[in-house]
């Protein structure tokens, strides 16, 4: 990779960065924590980042949101995992996103194909929300019949 291939595709990565905070309404502080790979708070309230996949020619950027949801993976055992698979199941047959384990050891979601301009990813985030809101409520009230049933 030449120097310039390198200069492009972060020119590319940054105005990429700079269009997501336009789309999603986000200030500059936000735009330069997620551009640097940090979870930041989404419109809807949920943890957000993107994942950045190189790609050979410069000017095509691919990204891979990732929402993640507050349900570490060890809380989870017994009944919880056949629970779990069976969302994991309707997660990608339904929506086309998948249930994974964030590198912050916390259950997330995310799409199975990348995302290519910085409004698909904001649109995408946007629906990553929803399944991750979905995928909660499934998860939640799961505990909750299990705390249910113990007491």
């Amino acid at each position: 990779m030449t120097a310039t291939h390198v200069q492009s595709n972060q020119h590319a990565q940054t105005n990429f960065f700079i269009n997501l905070g336009v789309s999603l309404g986000l200030p500059d502080d936000l735009v330069q924590r997620i551009a640097a790979g940090e979870a930041i708070l989404g419109p809807a309230g949920m943890l957000c980042r993107v994942h950045m996949q190189p790609q050979e020619h410069a000017d095509t950027l691919a990204a891979f949101p990732e929402v993640i949801l507050p349900i570490a993976a060890r809380e989870l055992g017994g009944d919880d995992v056949v629970r779990l698979l069976a969302l994991q199941e309707q997660l990608l047959t339904e929506y086309g996103w998948r249930l994974t384990l964030s590198d912050l050891g916390l259950l997330c979601v995310c799409p199975l194909i990348a995302a290519h301009t910085a409004e698909d990813v904001a649109t995408v985030l946007d629906r990553g929300q929803t399944i991750a809101r979905i995928a909660l409520d499934v998860l939640v009230a799961q505990t909750d019949e299990t705390a249910a049933v113990v007491s």
